[in-house]
């Protein structure tokens, strides 16, 4: 995976864990959101959790596919 997917994938995994229903399945997300941030700079896991925050507050939610 490069660099800008693994980055919209650690987005999208943050997004879930702040959203998540549940406790539970928040740390389910917050568990992947991790594994997503391996190999990122800190600089990309920082630009990723103002992009996720951001884009909850905007309503701007990633597209799928």
């Amino acid at each position: 995976m490069n660099n800008k997917k693994q980055k919209d994938a650690l987005v999208f995994g943050l997004m879930l864990a702040i959203t998540a229903p549940t406790d539970s399945k928040a740390r389910e997300c917050s568990d992947m959101a991790e594994h997503f941030a391996v190999g990122l700079s800190e600089f990309e896991i920082a630009s990723a959790k103002r992009e996720a925050l951001a884009r909850l507050k905007s309503g701007k939610f990633p597209a799928l596919g």
